[in-house]
């Protein structure tokens, strides 16, 4: 272990039992102290700080900026009764004012910049920490997307396509996906702003007039950001190609509410003024992927003859 690891670990191991600061904090008056009685045939009486200085800063560096100054005040008195100061009753001389006043200078400073090198290592071991965690979540992400560009690549897939049409249909899809990415990175990996989510997901269809946004100003967790964009776009998609986007006339009204009871926010699509609409014979791909979002429950889509409707839970995120 270098020098540095050591200083380190004793930084970040935390606050001490206030027992076995008390002791340290003896143990950095008590050996000084030793010293001083020790060098008084030589010094004289004079500087009677010199040995106290290593104490306080280590104190300051070891066991923070309290035991540091209370090192300092102790050093303080103890210096003087050991050079006789105090028992000779000069305590008020000009002299000896002028050298404790530099002392508790000094240790002061000692104090300040012990402070701020306790601060420094505990903010790099919380930026390492972070940086760990960021790259094991970017990690996770990653894998998680992949996962999901092959499920989509796999229900774009059909028999006796070309490969055009299937670029025609996967395409759109990873575009979503990665305006969700993008989303998610000016938010700093947060939560995202649902009615901004939103107005993301349906940026290819802000020609139409026709699309209106009606609820609280609510978030979501960034593990649902992604499924929420692909949701929207899905359904715009399809309102664009088959439903009330695809009419000058027609109207998407998107609402969600936020329930106080916890049970999650509840999205919904209502569309009107399109073409007539039919129950599909077979569930498409939009339906059966926004089915199987893990991140939904009470999932509902249905085809009255005004127009598609489709509503579906958030489920709650568990701390």
């Amino acid at each position: 272990m270098t020098r540095i690891d050591f200083v380190k670990r004793a930084i970040l191991k935390g606050s001490r039992p206030v027992p076995a600061t008390l002791g340290w904090v003896f143990t950095a008056l008590a050996i000084p102290t030793l010293l001083r009685f020790a060098m008084n045939p030589f010094f004289d009486a004079r500087l009677p700080y010199l040995v106290y200085f290593p104490a306080v800063l280590l104190a300051a560096v070891f066991l923070g900026w309290r035991p540091g100054t209370i090192v300092a005040i102790g050093s303080a008195i103890l210096a003087n009764v050991a050079s006789g100061v105090w028992l000779a009753n000069n305590w008020s001389g000009p002299q000896t004012l002028l050298s404790a006043a530099l002392f508790g200078l000094a240790s002061a400073l000692m104090i300040l910049v012990a402070q701020t090198l306790r601060r420094s290592v505990v903010e790099l071991k919380a930026t390492i920490e972070r940086e760990r965690n960021l790259a094991a979540e970017l990690g996770h992400r990653a894998k998680n997307h992949l996962a999901l560009i092959e499920a989509l690549a796999r229900q774009c897939e059909k028999q006796g396509e070309s490969a055009e049409t299937f670029f025609e249909r996967l395409l759109p899809r990873i575009q979503a996906l990665a305006r969700a990415q993008d989303l998610l990175t000016r938010t700093g990996w947060g939560p995202c702003p649902l009615a901004w989510l939103v107005k993301e997901a349906l940026l290819p269809f802000s020609d139409h007039g026709g699309i209106t946004l009606d609820g609280p100003d609510v978030s979501i967790p960034p593990s649902q950001c992604t499924p929420m964009i692909i949701a929207v776009h899905e359904l715009g998609t399809n309102a664009a190609k088959y439903g009330a986007l695809s009419q000058p006339s027609g109207q998407v009204a998107i609402h969600w509410e936020d329930p106080a009871d916890g049970s999650g926010i509840r999205f919904h699509w209502n569309e009107r003024g399109g073409p007539e609409v039919t129950e599909p014979q077979r569930r498409g791909l939009g339906t059966r992927l926004l089915a199987r979002l893990p991140v939904f429950t009470d999932f509902a889509h249905e085809f009255p003859p005004g127009g598609v409707s489709c509503r579906f839970r958030l489920k709650p995120e568990i701390a």
